[in-house]
């Protein structure tokens, strides 16, 4: 852990800064560190910081170059080839470290001392620590004792703002407090930002300082609290912590005088970062607009930009939200800010009017489909068959003239007419009553070529398969897939599908085309036979037996080829279970009905419905 120095505070120059810092000590103790006690006597703002901030700032000394007694006594020829040999050993940039030679600033301490200070009394405490850093010369005439009275102006002027900070510290001179408040780097490494402060220490601190072997006072972040207590290693801990201890007493009473006006340097603090933010935004909406005037030149208006994106601009926009003044100077990475923007910016915009055009076409896709439907809804109410028979809005959508009309223009809106629907309605349904039939065998394609198709709709012998499912007629002409489940043949209306499932939040209520959804249709001949067979055990017509008709039929019967646990759920079926279990069960090894079914007389109460066998026949049957 690193140290709190002995000697009292004063203003320190460390190369070109004034800065409060800390040397060595010994090991923390647990103890001290989680009481937070502080020793302020020993801290030192003018001792070192660390061996290698030192070093280089030896290194950053100007150096002199001095001619040699030597040089006075060669000629003209061996003086010159002996300055040529200097020259050319000398580095690159030594030129503008002789001594002499001034900078930019050389004129300004020619100017009468009186006029400097009525120059520096104009300028804010963070101007005048970083004029102080520009040069020695100024350094000396902004900190010698004739030019306090400057500073303590300047922090009156700061006292008095709408975000004042706390008063100058006694044990900080001026300089030093306005390096604690305005400057950002990290007063220990002196390189990255010192995000962590410690108002009770006087430091700025990094992240990587506070987690090395450094010693702090009271830093705390959002886990860690750093404390300092190297001067108790030689006490006894036990009686140093007692509250009659003369020491700890004295130490907490400086500890709580280091803390005065720590509540008023976190408001400060919250008001710079406040102001900080409304300065940044600031110069986003400069770079905003700056942004925004150079698309001009491209044809993208404001106006336009807020049309395809919602009406507003895109926060997304690259490089937009940035905080940094828009130019064409290069960067730190050697790319000009609006030469890196540019082709960015405008493949951005690229792609939000291709999906402006996109849901743009959707919408008018949107009317159309909305226009024909109401138009399908009042021709709906004019007819008399029956809903499972009727075709579905986008059965009829699909069919010319109304597919053309709807998928295939681009118009805002459509005009139908309700008796243009009527003929295509009646068609698609004579086209899908004859697709049913002729999936039957011949032998009931010659039975019921001469029915009305609404009089098959309810027979129990007609069975179906669609794809896994044993389906009868009436849930044939209800069977009706999700629109990305179906699979249409054709390449045309394939893309059809896709433009309404690209919709499905629009048309989540639409039913997809019936004859989409039941390509994979065919008839079941092994359930017929079961179906026709059981009808024949029970005495009806397999050719007329509706299911209607079924339900109403009385009698239960016992299937004795199952064994358990079958038995266990249902031991009397009615004629509707007896078809959907032999279905279901016996399909692969179908046995006649007779062979397999008994009838059985009721031993429940005349007032119960259920079949299911009870608990005592159930423990009965497993024992």
């Amino acid at each position: 852990m690193a140290s709190v120095p002995r000697s009292p505070a004063r203003t320190r120059s460390k190369g070109n800064h004034v800065s409060p810092g800390s040397g060595s000590v010994g090991e923390a103790d647990d103890k001290l560190s989680e009481a937070g006690i502080l020793i302020t006597e020993d801290f030192d703002p003018d001792a070192n910081i660390t061996d290698k901030g030192k070093q280089s700032r030896m290194s950053r000394k100007r150096r002199k170059v001095q001619e040699t007694a030597a040089d006075s006594v060669l000629d003209d020829s061996e003086f010159k080839d002996t300055q040529e040999k200097r020259k050319a050993a000398r580095p690159s940039r030594q030129g503008k470290y002789i001594a002499g030679r001034r900078g930019h600033l050389k004129l300004m301490t020619e100017i009468p001392i009186d006029t400097l200070h009525e120059i520096f009394r104009q300028l804010d405490p963070a101007d005048l620590l970083t004029l102080s850093w520009s040069s020695k010369s100024l350094r000396l005439v902004i900190t010698e004792k004739s030019a306090r009275y400057i500073w303590q102006e300047a922090f009156e002027r700061l006292y008095e703002s709408s975000n004042p900070p706390p008063p100058c510290p006694e044990d900080l001179n001026f300089a030093q407090y306005a390096r604690f408040l305005f400057v950002k780097k990290c007063m220990v490494c002196d390189v990255a930002n010192g995000h962590w402060t410690s108002w009770m220490m006087r430091l700025r601190a990094c992240s990587k300082c506070l987690e090395s072997e450094q010693d702090f006072l009271s830093i705390s972040t959002k886990k860690t609290t750093y404390c300092l207590s190297s001067d108790v290693v030689n006490h006894d801990i036990e009686d140093f912590f007692k509250e009659d201890n003369e020491e700890f007493t004295r130490r907490r009473q400086l500890k709580e005088k280091r803390l005065m006006g720590e509540r008023s340097f976190r408001l400060w603090e919250k008001g710079c970062a406040k102001n900080r933010e409304a300065e940044l935004d600031v110069i986003r909406l400069e770079r905003r607009k700056a942004i925004l005037k150079k698309l001009e030149d491209h044809g993208w208006k404001e106006s336009e930009i807020r049309e395809v994106y919602h009406g507003k601009i895109p926060n997304d926009l690259p490089g937009l939200g940035r905080a940094k003044k828009l130019t064409n100077k290069v960067r730190v990475d050697r790319i000009k800010d609006w030469q890196d923007l540019e082709p960015k910016l405008l493949q951005h915009l690229a792609f939000l009017k291709t999906d402006y055009l996109c849901r743009q076409k959707h919408k008018r896709l949107e009317n159309r489909w909305h226009a024909f439907e109401e138009k399908f809804k009042e021709w709906t109410k004019n007819q008399t068959m029956a809903n499972s028979i009727m075709p579905r809005v986008a059965d009829i959508a699909i069919l010319e003239p109304f597919r053309s009309t709807i998928f295939g223009s681009d118009t805002e809106t459509a005009t139908f007419e309700v008796d243009a629907i009527d003929p295509i309605a009646n068609g698609w349904v004579t086209e899908r009553n004859n697709f049913i039939l002729s999936l039957l065998p011949q032998s009931l394609k010659d039975r019921f070529e001469a029915s009305d198709f609404s009089s098959l709709q309810s027979l129990v012998i007609l069975r179906f398969r669609a794809l896994t499912r044993y389906i009868t007629l009436d849930e044939v002409l209800e069977h009706r897939d999700a629109l990305w489940r179906c699979e249409p043949g054709d390449a045309d209306d394939i893309e059809i599908r896709d433009m309404l499932s690209e919709n499905a939040w629009e048309f989540q209520e639409v039913d997809a085309p019936w004859f989409w959804s039941n390509e994979n249709l065919s008839f079941d001949n092994k359930a017929f036979e079961i179906v026709k067979d059981i009808l024949e055990f029970l005495g009806q017509d397999p050719y007329s037996t509706t299911l209607y008709s079924l339900e109403l039929f009385e009698g239960s019967f016992k299937c004795i080829s199952c064994p358990p646990p079958w038995l266990f759920m249902r031991q009397r079926c009615n004629p509707v279970d007896m078809i959907e279990h032999d279905v279901s069960y016996h399909d692969e090894e179908w046995t006649p009905a007779h062979a397999r079914w008994r009838e059985e007389e009721s031993d429940f109460d005349s007032d119960s419905d259920s079949a299911y066998v009870s608990v005592a026949e159930l423990m009965g049957l497993m024992l």
